[in-house]
């Protein structure tokens, strides 16, 4: 049989533990009007430590005691999507305010570097959105959206040294995905109803799949099937990698067996 300790209520915030007279008083009487913040957050207390990103301001004990559990990274504005490395060395944060790339460290929790968004993209209205890093460790791929203009982009950065080496034109408002085995990258473009399938190495398109609404995107490590979400028709549409068909391709059939 699986055991359980007991919370230890040493571990429970001061305030709280020289509150709980008064808390079984309230259940015993059935005392609703005795109910206040204090009683189930705590004190407020005033934040000395000056690392704290709350310094200098009062919050309840409780939650300042659950928030020292965790660690907290600078970031540039607009933190939005973000993906990490298969191995955990590198975690990488789009900023869609400040048109960065923030790099952190998600064993030491310390910011790496910041990859700077292409500064053509940005003076054309392009902001970093989605983000996948290549199975192989190696590379990092960042859709920039909101681009003028027919096309967004898929820009593909070198891990180890936060730098474009090169970039691919694609559908408007695009995410990302990417599998173990066959060297590709699925780019589902909501605004262009289409999945944008690019080889990974030479950064080309080689087919577009239509597909309306296309946003969310996964794939298992096999890489022998793709799953996209139509946004706006509330269809989940599978796609199997491995078989060829001819242009303008359109409904779909799921088969039981």
């Amino acid at each position: 049989m699986r055991m359980f300790r007991n919370k230890d209520v040493d571990s429970t915030p001061p305030s709280l533990r020289n509150a709980r007279p008064e808390q079984e008083r309230i259940a015993r009487e059935l005392d609703k009007e005795g109910i206040s913040e204090d009683i189930y957050k705590g004190a407020k207390i005033v934040i000395n430590d000056p690392e704290d990103p709350y310094h200098g301001e009062e919050e309840f004990e409780v939650r300042y005691d659950l928030r020292k559990l965790f660690y907290f990274v600078p970031a540039d504005a607009g933190v939005f999507h973000m993906w990490a490395a298969p191995n955990g060395s590198q975690l990488w944060v789009n900023n869609d305010i400040d048109n960065t790339t923030t790099v952190i460290n998600p064993i030491s929790m310390k910011v790496k570097g910041t990859a700077e968004t292409p500064a053509d993209l940005v003076a054309a209205g392009g902001k970093p959105h989605d983000v996948f890093f290549d199975p192989q460790k190696k590379f990092v791929y960042v859709t920039v959206l909101g681009v003028n203009g027919p096309n967004d982009y898929v820009v593909k950065y070198k891990a180890g040294a936060f730098a474009e080496v090169d970039r691919v034109a694609v559908g408007k408002d695009p995410h990302l995905s990417a599998d173990d085995v066959n060297g590709l990258l699925y780019v589902p473009c909501q605004g262009s109803d289409g999945i944008y399938v690019v080889d990974r190495a030479s950064m080309e398109v080689q087919i577009v799949i239509p597909l309306a609404g296309a946003h969310g995107i996964f794939m298992p490590a096999s890489g022998s099937y793709v799953y996209a979400a139509n946004i706006a028709g509330s269809q989940l549409a599978v796609f199997e990698t491995g078989i060829t068909v001819g242009t303008n391709p359109f409904g779909l059939v799921y088969y039981r067996y």
